[in-house]
Order: C-alpha cells, then structure tokens, then sequence
C-alpha cells in the first residue's frame, strides 16, 4: 500500500513522538531507581545502628546480670568456704543467671587459677586460665569477650565475665556462656532487607560471628577482603563488593561497647528491578501511564522501602 504525501511526512514525526516518550520513560525509570536506591541506603544505615545497639544492650545486659551475681554472698562463700553447703547455694544462684535468657548456655565460677570451683551444671570442670575474658576480669575488669568456640559445647559462643571480690582482694571471677546461634535467632536473622537483603555481625577482629548461612560463622574473615577492611576502618558507612557473582552494599554501624560491627547487605540491583517490576505492571515503558507510575515511584520511595525493611518485627 502506497503511503500518500501526508503520511509520509507524519512518519518522522510520530517516530520522534516514540523515542520521545521512550527517552523520558528511561530516564524517570532511572530517576525513581536511583532515589528509591538512596532511600534504601539510608533506611538501611538505621537499621544497622538500631542492630548494633540491640547486641550491645542483649550482651551489656548479660554482663550485668553477671556483675550483679558476683556481689552475692552465695558466690563469694563459694570461693571463701567451699564447703558442700556454699557450693549448693551457689549453683542456686547461677541457675538463676541462667534463666536470665534462653541464650545463656551455663554460668560458671572461676578461683584466681582458672579452675571452675562451681558451676550451674554440677558437672562443670576445667581451666580457663588462658581465655582472654578470665585475664580481663581476674585484674578487676568486667568484660564480654569476642566470640569464640566454646571448650564445653565446642559451639561458637561469648562470655560476659565479672571479678568476685571481698573488699579490694579478687577471690576469682563469674562468667556467664551466651550461645551465638540462640542470639543470631533472637536479634540478627529477624532482620529483613528487600527480596534478598539480610544482615551479619562481625567481632572486633573481623570475624564474622553472626550469619544467616552457618557455614561463615567464625570463619568469614573481613580483614581478609578489601571491601571488609573498609568496614573495618570506619564506625559506620557503606562500601560495595562482590560475592558469589552479586554486586552488593554492605551498610554498617559499629557498637562503641562491644565494638561489634552490624553489617546490612543489600543487592545493587534491587531498586531498578522494583522500578522496572512496577513499570511492568503499569503497561509497559511506552504506557500512558508510565510517566505517572514513575513518578509516584519517586514519590513514595520512602514507603516502598519501608515496608522492604523490617528488623526484629518492626516496621522503618
């Protein structure tokens, strides 16, 4: 069919008019992914502050506890006159630390060598002379230890360990064992980013000591990665990687405390798959209504992502 003069002139036109709308539906798609990707940097930020904070306070509240129970007469008899009777009132006294939290696995007592004197299982037994936490709190320091693998249950672990005195002379010290996976349950795995974001801890040394995949726990070394040595020269921040194929952020905030160091990955491709799911979804990139759903994308960037993030139950 032969095109007539004015069809022929109206061609270029309407081609312009396509590529046209298609330029402005690209570049407003990529306007809304940018900004819904910044508001998901920044959601993320808070989350992994309010993470770190929420370990901080779990293990300053266990070392607490434990610094309470030092003080008890129960305990210090134990060490001063370890005869039957104290021994038994004492372990009474670490079962009750125990119950603190379902994460406290045992609570022990220590003399000045290392060697338990009592504990909350009457089995207990063994020197930890050379645990850092013992050296700390044997010259008087209360302290929660970097996670470590427990002697006991040869499970990944902390402590949070407390001196027992009579007056200024250290008889010997209190620990209690917190079990990581029981913390990971309660505090980091319920933390939730997007389709595929989710959230580790990592110790002072680097050590990754919290992780939705098990196998990373106390093995993954940041120190050994150029991205995690970024982390761990900072308090907080955001750097990218690559793992396993996926380019990721790693937003992080590090509690003053512990030293611990939360730590919220996210995909870098999530925001422009959202924008261009929605886009989809409103008819395609040549829609009439593309513009618009751009543009409310944009708008309400804030509450797409909010609804994406969530930490321990509750909404950002």
């Amino acid at each position: 069919m032969k095109l007539g003069l004015r069809s022929k002139l109206l061609l270029p036109t309407i081609g312009a008019v396509i590529l046209s709308m298609a330029m402005a539906s690209y570049f407003s798609a990529k306007r809304a992914s940018d900004e819904l990707w910044s508001e998901l940097i920044n959601s993320s930020q808070i989350v992994a502050k309010n993470l770190g904070d929420n370990a901080g306070t779990f293990a300053g509240d266990v070392l607490a506890a434990a610094v309470l129970q030092s003080n008890a007469d129960r305990i210090k008899r134990a060490l001063s006159s370890p005869s039957a009777e104290n021994l038994a009132e004492a372990r009474s006294a670490l079962t009750e630390l125990v119950k603190f939290s379902p994460a406290v696995q045992g609570v022990n007592v220590l003399d000045t060598t290392g060697e338990v004197v009592v504990g909350d299982d009457p089995k207990s037994k063994g020197n930890f002379a050379d645990r850092e936490y013992f050296k700390k709190a044997i010259k008087g320091e209360a302290n929660v230890s970097e996670p470590t693998i427990s002697r006991v249950t040869n499970k990944p672990v902390f402590m949070a360990a407390a001196p027992i005195k009579a007056g200024e002379k250290i008889l010997g010290i209190i620990y209690a064992r917190v079990d990581l996976a029981s913390f990971s349950k309660d505090i980091v795995l319920p933390v939730k980013v997007g389709q595929s974001g989710y959230a580790f801890m990592v110790s002072k040394a680097g050590v990754v000591f919290s992780h939705p995949d098990e196998g990373q726990v106390l093995k993954y070394k940041l120190a050994e990665q150029e991205w995690g040595k970024k982390v761990l020269e900072q308090d907080s921040g955001s750097v990218t990687y690559t793992a396993d194929g996926v380019d990721r952020t790693a937003v992080f905030a590090r509690d003053k405390a512990t030293g611990w160091t939360a730590v919220i990955a996210i995909s870098e491709d999530w925001a422009e798959t959202e924008t261009w799911g929605a886009i989809a979804r409103a008819g395609g990139p040549l829609s009439s209504f593309h513009l618009l759903a751009a543009v409310d994308l944009r708008r309400d960037a804030a509450g797409q992502v909010g609804g994406l993030v969530s930490v321990l139950g509750v909404r950002v």
